[in-house]
């Protein structure tokens, strides 16, 4: 088991920006992730970087227990509650 912070990729970033990621932090990929198996597995994540398509609402946030940052990737945060 790591130590390093775990970070879920939701939504697809260019592979540089994973490879960046992955120099620091356990990253999972979680693309084909559904809403039922995020909100189940959220706490799990100290973050997790997100582009239009997830929405972050207060239910989810409130699951987040580990989580510190919530990172938006493309511009507006309409879909961080």
């Amino acid at each position: 088991m790591s130590d390093r912070p775990k970070v879920l990729v939701k939504e697809k970033i260019a592979d540089s920006g994973v490879e960046q990621l992955k120099e620091n932090f356990d990253v999972e990929i979680g693309v084909d992730m559904d809403d039922t198996e995020l909100a189940e597995r959220i706490g799990e994540f100290d973050a997790i970087l997100i582009r239009s398509a997830t929405k972050m609402t207060p239910e989810l946030i409130g699951k987040a227990d580990n989580m510190k940052v919530i990172g938006r990737a493309g511009t507006g945060v309409d879909n961080v509650d």
